[in-house]
């Protein structure tokens, strides 16, 4: 994901870049010190999103909302006033970051953002987060998704995983139901990741991945999945 950051305060900017990418390392940011010089960055780095302070010279950024919101660029509005809140909502902004703010509500934001993002892309890739960072993963990588206790470990092709704070009630609205299906209580599996299905006594199913694991559907699982695909 590529931001861009408008602040005329050079020290603000280097500070939200800097807890940007602690939360999201993957992301590039770039930065511009006011509304004339961001117009340049916006057309050249296909910018996904834009931080944008208010008070700047040479421009306020309540004057830009509309310009960017033409353009269907999701907005972050970051300053110190309280008094804007009516003007930016009529232009759609995804937040509105007050002055100062922690690495909690910085994150929160970021997962707000990159929702908007993702919904307004093609692209398949989804963030994942916890209390303390963000993680871009790319859907179609993803094999299998596990709840154990208080945390959810994500399984992906290249054997990567990835494990959160978080609960599979969490993680699943993430995934795409054209995808994924719960096998179970704590089992969220891609579907054309499975090597098989079998049928077993009683209705039951039972999926096996590649690397031989199996995957045991629940009996109500089991028969959503059949009136799903009617076998």
């Amino acid at each position: 994901m590529n931001l861009l950051i408008v602040d005329d305060e050079r020290i603000a900017r280097e500070g939200l870049v800097a807890q940007v990418q602690a939360l999201l390392p993957s992301v590039t940011c770039f930065e511009a010190d006011s509304i004339l010089t961001s117009r340049p960055v916006l057309d050249a780095e296909g910018i996904d999103a834009v931080f944008l302070d208010l008070e700047m010279p040479g421009g306020h950024g309540i004057t830009y909302l509309p310009e960017l919101h033409a353009m269907k660029i999701p907005v972050v509005l970051v300053t110190g006033y309280e008094n804007f809140g009516s003007e930016a909502f009529d232009y759609d902004v995804v937040d509105y970051l007050l002055k100062p703010f922690d690495n909690e509500r910085l994150r929160r934001c970021i997962v707000r953002l990159s929702e908007r993002v993702r919904s307004g892309q093609s692209s398949e890739v989804v963030l994942f987060s916890d209390q303390s960072q963000c993680w871009p993963v790319n859907v179609r990588e993803i094999t299998l998704v596990e709840a154990s206790g208080s945390y959810v470990t994500i399984h992906t092709e290249s054997g990567r995983e990835l494990t959160l704070t978080r609960s599979l009630k969490e993680v699943s609205p993430l995934l795409s139901e054209s995808l994924f299906v719960r096998a179970n209580r704590s089992q969220i599996v891609r579907l054309d990741c499975l090597d098989s299905i079998k049928k077993e006594k009683g209705g039951l199913l039972v999926g096996r991945l590649p690397n031989g694991q199996s995957i045991k559907f629940s009996r109500r699982q089991a028969q959503a999945m059949r009136q799903k695909f009617r076998f």
